[in-house]
């Protein structure tokens, strides 16, 4: 919290005490001599004001008009009457003031800012500026001035504000589109790469068996030449098959790109929370079957909550011992579900009198 009690005279007060009344300061005597009407005059000038309480006006050897020190009451009432005075305008005022001394004759020192709501007035409507030296009525056309600046630097500072996050959101979009068009070049890039390796190996594998056919055809008059010839042939194409074997380990690449778009994808589920649709189905069809269950076995029968837990836990231990689950049982029926099934078939109908339903089991895991 900033200080506002002084035991000496600050060099800013020093100042303002060497000067004479104008449109930056104006000496009072007394707190009582303080009005809204010198507050809201100094709030609505360009550069603001003091009151310097407490100080009267004097002239120095030269004839110059100077502030005097003469002391007055720093209190708190005294402080809070000028606080009072600051409220009673519109909008308020803002202010600080201070306590400051000199030969132990304390006074008070109230910075009053350029207003940042302006024009400000009195509660009756008296609209002030401080100019040559004196509190004046602001003329029509300085209130309308005043006002226009005013809801100008306003909207200026709105749009400077709107500007600013709209460019920093441009900026972001700008730059997660240039890293995504990166990333898809360099998969773009990469699968031409795999197809150039590829065609390459596919032309020079034509390229050796047209000329292992030539050979054939130009040697055909000799048959051990034709023989040799046939030979070297059924070499190279070994050779051939052996490369286009090699190329078979590009199958590998193929079937890890298939599981990064795989982690991808549940990337993406896990990001907008929602479930893969595979254990969607499960959970539906796990769901029928535990509750057309629980109606067959244990609805209609008297049984304790405990007897009903026991239940639940050995039909949950049997489900989930088969390992066919996606998740653990639990997680697709609760021990409450199970409450809720028996309670609300319970007296209805005895086991006997329960028909299961044909399920699809065709594509159920848990079957």
């Amino acid at each position: 919290m900033p200080k506002t009690e002084f035991k000496t005279i600050r060099q800013k007060t020093e100042n303002l005490l060497s000067q004479s009344e104008g449109s930056e300061v104006d000496f009072k005597e007394e707190v009582g001599g303080v009005e809204s009407e010198d507050l809201v005059a100094f709030a609505n000038s360009p550069d603001g004001g003091f009151l310097l309480i407490g100080v009267s006006e004097t002239e120095n050897n030269q004839g110059q008009q100077r502030g005097r020190v003469v002391g007055c009451d720093v209190s708190d009432g005294a402080k809070q009457r000028i606080l009072g005075q600051a409220q009673d305008c519109t909008p308020t005022v803002p202010i600080d003031i201070y306590v400051e001394n000199t030969n132990a004759t304390p006074f008070l020192r109230v910075d009053i800012p350029k207003g940042t709501d302006r024009p400000y007035c009195t509660n009756s409507g008296r609209y002030r500026v401080r100019g040559d030296g004196r509190t004046r009525a602001l003329y029509p056309t300085e209130l309308l001035d005043l006002f226009v600046e005013e809801q100008a630097e306003r909207f200026h500072e709105r749009f400077e504000s709107a500007a600013s996050g709209l460019e920093a959101e441009i900026e972001s979009m700008r730059v997660r589109l240039e890293n995504r068009i990166e990333e898809f070049l360099a998969e773009i890039q990469g699968q031409l790469n795999e197809v150039r390796h590829i065609s390459s190996s596919i032309s020079a594998l034509e390229h050796e068996v047209s000329n292992s056919l030539q050979d054939i055809f130009d040697h055909a008059e000799e048959a051990q030449e034709m023989s040799e010839s046939a030979n070297m042939w059924s070499e190279d194409a070994y050779l051939s098959a052996e490369q286009a074997a090699s190329n078979t380990e590009d199958v590998p690449k193929i079937n890890q790109n298939v599981t990064h778009l795989a982690w991808k994808l549940n990337a993406l589920l896990d990001h907008f929370d929602i479930e893969d649709p595979e254990i969607s189905r499960e959970r539906e069809r796990v769901r029928a079957f535990a509750k057309q269950t629980t109606k067959w076995t244990i609805s209609g029968s008297d049984k304790s909550e405990e007897e009903i837990r026991d239940w639940y836990d050995e039909y949950k231990k049997e489900h989930n011992s088969t390992g066919d689950l996606h998740l653990p049982f639990e997680e697709y029926v609760s021990f409450d579900d199970v409450l809720e099934w028996y309670s609300q078939y319970e007296g209805e109908m005895k086991p006997e009198d329960f028909e299961i339903d044909e399920i699809d089991d065709d594509n159920d895991r848990t079957a």
